[in-house]
């Protein structure tokens, strides 16, 4: 599993394209859980739940039951936990992004809980000289609320509430749910030592994948990859095939005493053919794909987490250079499709967390660094002014955080 880069958190699993994952928020179907998500895509720029909020996290790569439908990738079922049922609590956490808030609680007469989470972030409030020469600034508020009745002893009715307004790009926009119930399913794994063990093959096949008749070299299992159209509006045909295989291997150490580590390996090779027969690589033919994470607790308040990330170059299309510099506009060489991989892309991020706890309050303060070593990962080639030029993606980014909670 990878992510898409670091301005989206779009899932890639097993080479399939992020439109391919279901995601369910409390047994509920919700088309994606990010802010700011483009078309055939499931993730966007920021994410929309509070992690606060969230009880456990059921992912499926594969082999996930029927009723999940038809989706082709994975499932994510996301569980969100009750309120206190005992007393009022909340937290305000501050962090890059913008302030975040959460308040809970029981219901009168303690026949259920209620919780209720709100952000808002800074980008609204950025000085006007700082965005010169920006199409839009997004100003971004969001907010979640799970409400739990007991009804009697053996029957609960759940309310979930899920919302944000986005300004200035994409105007009002939400989701509101009722749920009576939901369903839960664990995968079991060896288990030695504290340490658990995985090894998954995989053969994913397609058949009847949609394309656009208009681009004879491309089915839309490429759309939300890179920059080459995959869809022009016709009238879509199901005559798309192609495959993902591939193996994954995933050791863990669970927590236990002050180290806990986890590490995921992926081989894949992914592979479409459209209308003109031509097998291809498809956008998310990464190959290699690891991801390593630590923590260390340094003490009962104080603990340091790490994260490595490794994907392999990604396959883009080169430019149709005689065409291209004849017009100097942009002309990609249809008959090189993914023929070209862009560098491999690897970054390291590290956390520092230290919890002060008071008499009635606890303060948490955080620092986080992403791409520690800064490293200029490629994130597309583009042409300007009779050049070949390169966008990269984040750069080294330290930022501080404070969450308080009573």
């Amino acid at each position: 599993m990878a992510t898409s880069g670091d301005f989206k958190n779009d899932l890639i699993v097993r080479g399939g394209s992020p439109s391919e994952n279901l995601f369910l928020l409390d047994s509920v179907r919700v088309p994606g859980l990010s802010l700011f998500g483009s078309q055939n895509s499931s993730g966007g720029f920021f994410g929309l739940l509070n992690q606060n909020l969230i009880k456990d996290i059921d992912f499926y790569t594969g082999g996930f039951p029927a009723y999940y439908g038809d989706k082709l990738s994975s499932v994510t079922r996301i569980g969100l936990r009750e309120g206190d049922r005992t007393r009022l609590s909340g937290r305000l956490n501050l962090s890059l992004l913008g302030p975040t808030g959460t308040i809970e609680g029981p219901l009168p007469g303690g026949a259920g809980s209620w919780i209720v989470s709100g952000r808002k972030d800074y980008l609204g409030v950025i000085p006007s000289s700082l965005t010169q020469g920006l199409m839009a600034v997004p100003d971004v508020a969001d907010a979640q609320t799970k409400i739990i009745v007991d009804l009697s002893s053996r029957l609960q009715l759940s309310l979930l509430g899920l919302g944000a307004a986005l300004k200035a790009i994409l105007g009002p926009s939400g989701i509101a749910c009722l749920t009576l119930s939901r369903t839960r399913s664990l995968y079991d794994y060896a288990e030695t030592r504290g340490s658990k063990g995985r090894l998954e093959i995989y053969d994913k096949r397609y058949h009847n994948y949609p394309l656009d008749p208009t681009n004879p070299y491309l089915t839309l299992a490429n759309q939300g990859g890179n920059l080459v159209p995959t869809f022009f509006g016709s009238r879509l045909v199901g005559a798309g095939t192609g495959y993902a295989r591939g193996v994954e291997v995933s050791i863990r150490q669970a927590p236990s005493g002050k180290l806990s580590w986890l590490v995921d390996y992926s081989y894949a090779v992914v592979k479409f053919k459209a209308l003109d027969g031509v097998l291809r690589n498809g956008d998310f033919d990464f190959r290699h794909i690891l991801n390593a994470v630590a923590t260390y607790r340094l003490s009962g308040t104080f603990e340091v987490s790490v994260k490595w990330r490794y994907l392999g170059g990604q396959p883009y299309t080169p430019f149709d250079m005689s065409l291209t510099t004849a017009k100097n506009s942009a002309y990609f060489d249809m008959t090189r499709i993914n023929e070209l991989r862009y560098p491999a892309y690897h970054r390291l991020d590290i956390r520092f967390e230290k919890r002060f706890i008071f008499k009635v309050w606890s303060l948490d303060v955080y620092l986080d660094v992403q791409n520690v070593y800064n490293r200029k990962n490629v994130y597309y080639n583009y042409w300007d002014d009779g050049m070949e030029r390169t966008v990269y993606l984040l750069p080294i980014l330290p930022f501080f955080g404070l969450q308080a909670g009573f």
